[in-house]
C-alpha cells in the first residue's frame, strides 16, 4: 500500500467518521424533539383533559 493511498483512505474514514457522527447527531436530537413534543402534549392533555 502506497502512502498516497493510505492518506486518502485515512482522510476518507475521517470525513466518513464525522458524517457519521453528525448523522447520530442530528437522529438523536431529532428524536429528543420528539420526545419533548410528545411530553408537551402529555402535559396539555393532564392540564386541560
Amino acid at each position: 500500500m502506497s502512502f498516497k493511498k493510505l492518506y486518502l483512505s485515512t482522510k476518507y474514514w475521517k470525513f466518513w467518521h464525522h458524517i457519521k457522527i453528525l448523522l447520530y447527531a442530528y437522529r438523536t436530537r431529532h428524536i429528543v424533539n420528539l420526545w419533548i413534543k410528545s411530553f408537551d402534549l402529555f402535559a396539555i392533555m393532564i392540564t386541560y383533559g
